[in-house]
């Protein structure tokens, strides 16, 4: 995988652009957030991919989906297409029932896209990037 990113890293690497409230209108022209708790790292969005029914919005913005339910949650065609493409959703479907799949999958592809173009010889450490666990982030706490 030297020099590339793959399915499973793109699929990975998508829930990063949900954290905050990452789309301002006054900046990219879509509006709101993708979950409940933007400011929170989660597999919520991969979650909600699934649990949630998407359905376009009705506004004079760019099309967008939001959540049928709240109307609070929004969904960009490029995030949908994860549960519509087989070769995406498998991984986003794994991502949605396993928080620490993702977590582990995640901090690959960005060890990945770190590495991308660097001599190896440049590199500061050889260990990997890695976000922890639920589980060893409450043992941290302890």
């Amino acid at each position: 995988m030297e020099g590339q990113v793959g399915t499973s890293e793109r699929t990975a690497l998508r829930a990063g652009t949900s954290g905050g409230k990452s789309c301002h209108r006054d900046r990219s022209g879509f509006e709101g957030p993708w979950t409940f708790s933007p400011t929170t790292v989660t597999n919520d969005y991969y979650r909600l991919l699934f649990d949630e029914k998407w359905v376009w919005k009705r506004w004079d913005g760019p099309k967008q989906l939001e959540d049928k339910k709240t109307k609070s949650l929004m969904m960009l065609p490029t995030d949908y297409v994860l549960v519509q493409d087989k070769s995406f959703k498998k991984h986003a479907k794994a991502y949605a029932e396993s928080q620490d799949v993702w977590f582990k999958d995640f901090s690959k592809a960005v060890s990945t896209l770190f590495e991308l173009g660097v001599p190896e010889e440049q590199f500061v450490t050889k260990e990997p990037w890695i976000l922890p666990t639920v589980e060893e982030q409450a043992e941290k706490k302890d």
